[in-house]
């Protein structure tokens, strides 16, 4: 394999550049299959599964870590997938010309404006309102602005420069679904990578990932990432995790590929040979970029 420099983190990571990636042709000549079916990916995957825990198995000495019952760990490991093979698509139903997924979540195409940090944002939100933990849904705007479903629920919205509480008798109230679509609406229209890095996210450590932790490179644009399920060689030590993201263009959210390691795939490591997280499209995190919800 080619030797690729480590590029240099500045010591600020709200001014690293997101615009440095690797050219695929660097990663070797034997790539992950960009998407499956199983039998064409490798023996880690069961086509029967229809959730992140069933579909995916461990590699040989490694187990999953343990997740309590009720926590966004747990969560995340059953999120339901779209059956093996399924290809990934644009918000408009367009193909992806850059399908480097191991699977798809099970959910309808996402509207126009959903992009990465708000697949990340939107688990996380829908993790909190099916466990009704209501107090927590709050996120702040790029400008500043707290928005927190409270308001909603009592049938407040932001005004058109999201800088302060309207209300009309023509604003739906409660804690029902729509009123919590409604919330996150709000939130995929003003809230990005920067506010999330800024508001809502706290140091992880690297080389101890946890379920739900982030891997973010704020900027405009910028990009993140969220870890879904982590498994440990009791006998080495050995760490590894799986990531799942949306994007720009909004596309389905999708399970990502190892696209250095096809045996392992989808399962990432936590060597950071490259001084941080590579993936199979070439996006480079620093290490010291993982991230976790404050309110976890």
């Amino acid at each position: 394999h080619s030797v690729t420099p480590t590029p240099s983190f500045p010591s600020s990571p709200s001014t690293f550049n997101p615009s440095f990636t690797i050219d695929p042709s660097m990663l070797g000549s034997e790539f992950t299959p960009i998407c499956t079916p199983a039998p064409m990916f490798n023996d880690l995957v069961d086509p029967r599964g229809d959730t992140v825990l069933t579909r995916f198995k461990v590699p040989n000495g490694f187990e999953r870590v343990s997740a309590e019952e009720g926590s966004f760990g747990q969560y995340l490991r059953n999120l339901a997938l779209a059956p093996d093979g399924e290809a990934l698509h644009f918000f408009d139903g367009k193909l992806s010309d850059n399908p480097a997924h191991a699977a798809i979540l099970k959910r309808d195409l996402p509207k126009r404006y959903e992009q990465c940090a708000d697949t990340v944002i939107g688990i996380y939100a829908n993790y909190l309102y099916d466990n009704n933990l209501y107090d927590k849904l709050c996120f702040t705007f790029n400008n500043g602005f707290e928005c927190d479903f409270k308001h909603f629920t009592q049938g407040y919205r932001p005004n058109a420069d999201a800088t302060k509480w309207i209300t009309s008798s023509d604003f739906c109230t409660g804690y029902d679904k729509r009123v919590f679509d409604v919330f996150l609406d709000y939130v995929y229209l003003y809230a990005n990578t920067a506010s999330l890095f800024e508001n809502e996210l706290e140091k992880a450590d690297p080389d101890s990932p946890k379920i739900g932790d982030v891997l973010i490179v704020p900027g405009f644009p910028g990009h993140v990432i969220m870890i879904c399920d982590v498994i440990k060689n009791s006998s080495t030590g050995e760490i590894r995790f799986m990531t799942l993201q949306g994007s720009m263009p909004a596309v389905q959210p999708h399970i990502m590929l190892n696209a250095l390691e096809p045996e392992m795939s989808p399962w990432q490591n936590t060597r950071y040979e490259y001084g941080g997280f590579l993936s199979a499209t070439g996006w480079l995190c620093p290490k010291e970029n993982i991230m976790r919800f404050k309110n976890i």
